[in-house]
């Protein structure tokens, strides 16, 4: 089974934790930045944080996606240390040549 939730992504996830739910696997692509009536998202200095609240899930697997040139590849790996062992990394396909560093940063990692 699949869910596909729109939905404020940390709001989301606090009460999923706390209703004690699980999922198999996550695949968490948030935007570079965002803005709501209750706060702001940014992907350099939320970006882990929300991947640590992934962990009290259950899952197994995160699929997660950086879509942006502000964020490099050694933070993007940096952030996803903290949380688990990477298993797969790719960025964008030579389709879509970039002048200056991969905009597109994709992982798929093992929650500790």
């Amino acid at each position: 089974m699949r869910d596909f939730i729109q939905e404020d992504c940390g709001r989301y996830l606090r009460r999923a934790v706390k209703k004690g739910e699980s999922f198999s696997m996550v695949l968490f692509d948030p935007p570079t930045f965002a803005r709501s009536k209750s706060g702001s998202f940014s992907v350099k200095t939320d970006y882990s944080r929300y991947l640590g609240m992934i962990e009290p899930l259950g899952c197994q697997l995160v699929l997660s996606v950086i879509n942006t040139h502000s964020v490099s590849e050694d933070e993007y790996f940096h952030f996803t240390q903290r949380n688990g062992k990477m298993n797969f990394f790719m960025h964008e396909s030579e389709d879509f040549p970039s002048e200056s560093e991969h905009y597109l940063k994709v992982g798929l990692w093992s929650v500790r």
